[in-house]
């Protein structure tokens, strides 16, 4: 089944898994996947988030049996602050890290 990390926006200090927690409803059910909503550390006590999220995406790859799906191929989603951290967590999937586990990117940065 595919997999889908969503990532909360709130500016990194605020916003919360369950304020996205409809639109990742909606997401699994109408894109016909599962969806991951990632809580991630919030600044300003955790300034930089990004690898917390990287490290999401290699338990994910980790676990793949467990969760039922490939263990590449993942889908990063996120809204405002949520789309950078996509950016950079599939930056680091692929640049920094060469693991190569993230196949797609949805952004909405407004």
């Amino acid at each position: 089944m595919p997999t889908v990390l969503y990532f909360h926006g709130g500016a990194y200090y605020g916003g919360s898994v369950a304020g996205a927690e409809m639109l990742c409803r909606a997401l699994a059910d109408f894109a016909g996947c599962q969806v991951i909503s990632v809580d991630y550390p919030l600044a300003p006590e955790h300034p930089f988030p990004a690898l917390a999220c990287y490290r999401v995406l290699n338990y994910l790859h980790e676990h793949a049996d467990w969760y039922q799906t490939t263990p590449a191929g993942f889908v990063l989603a996120g809204d405002s602050a949520g789309g950078g951290l996509v950016l950079t967590t599939a930056y680091l999937d692929r640049v920094v890290f060469a693991t190569n586990w993230v196949e797609k990117l949805v952004v909405n940065h407004h």
